[in-house]
C-alpha cells in the first residue's frame, strides 16, 4: 500500500489566486528543479478547495493499493464526466511536459495562458504545467463564485497587451456562456490567439455557429 502520508504533497486547486500561486510554486520545484538540486520527489495532489486534507490522504491510503512508479510526479482526480465516476490518474513531469510542449507546436508557441477551470482537475492543471513549461506566468481567473464571462474578456484583453501569444482553455458550457454575452465580450475573446475546448464532448453545432470566436478549437 502506498503511504500517502509521507509520499503525498496535498494542496487545494480551484481558482483562487492565493491557492494557484502555491500549486504554480509546487509545480516549478517539481518540473523545473535548480541546477544540480534533485527534484523533491513528493508526488502533488491538487484537490478542490476546501477539502478536508487528514480526509484525502485516508482516501488516497486506501484507494493506492500498490507502489507508485517512482516516475509518477501528480496523482489528479478525473471529473467523471464520461464514465459518471471520478478516478486517480498518475502522471508524470515527463508526459505533462511533453503534452505542454504539443500544445505549444500546434498553436503559435509559448504563450500566456488564461486559468478559468479549476487547478484540480486535468484541463486547469495542465494549463499551469503550460505555463511553467512557457517561462510566463499565466493569468487567473478566480471562478470560485462563478463563471463570469466579463471577467474572462477583462482577463483576454489583459493577456493581449504583452508581445506574446495569448490563450485560454475552457469546456463546453463556457463556450455556450460566452455566446450568451455581449458582442464586446465575444469580440475581445475571439482576439485571443487560440481557445481550446474539451473536457467533455462538445456540441458540433455549438462551434460552427456563427457568432462563436473563430479560434476556438
Amino acid at each position: 500500500m502506498w503511504d500517502g502520508s509521507d509520499s503525498a504533497r496535498i494542496l487545494p486547486g480551484g481558482t483562487r489566486p492565493d491557492d494557484v500561486a502555491t500549486l504554480l510554486d509546487a509545480i516549478h520545484a517539481e518540473f523545473t528543479p535548480a541546477a544540480g538540486m534533485p527534484r523533491p520527489g513528493r508526488v502533488i495532489v491538487p484537490v478542490a478547495p476546501d477539502s478536508d486534507i487528514d480526509e484525502v490522504r485516508q482516501a488516497l491510503a486506501r484507494r493506492v493499493t500498490g507502489p507508485v512508479s517512482p516516475a509518477v510526479s501528480v496523482i489528479l482526480q478525473t471529473s467523471g464526466s464520461t464514465t459518471g465516476r471520478g478516478h486517480l490518474v498518475g502522471l508524470s513531469r515527463l508526459s505533462l511536459t511533453a503534452g505542454a510542449l504539443a500544445t505549444e507546436a500546434a498553436l503559435r508557441g509559448p504563450g500566456r495562458w488564461i486559468l478559468a477551470l479549476p487547478a484540480h482537475h486535468v484541463a486547469g492543471f495542465q494549463i499551469l504545467v503550460r505555463a511553467v513549461t512557457a517561462g510566463i506566468a499565466p493569468i487567473v481567473v478566480d471562478t470560485t463564485a462563478g463563471f463570469s464571462v466579463e471577467a474572462l474578456a477583462r482577463a483576454a484583453r489583459r493577456a493581449r497587451r504583452g508581445s506574446e501569444p495569448a490563450y485560454t482553455s475552457i469546456v463546453p458550457t463556457q463556450l455556450s456562456r460566452i455566446l450568451q454575452a455581449s458582442p464586446e465580450a465575444i469580440a475581445d475573446l475571439a482576439a485571443l490567439d487560440a481557445i481550446l475546448v474539451g473536457g467533455q464532448a462538445c456540441d458540433a453545432d455549438l462551434l460552427a455557429r456563427d457568432d462563436a470566436p473563430a479560434c476556438a478549437w
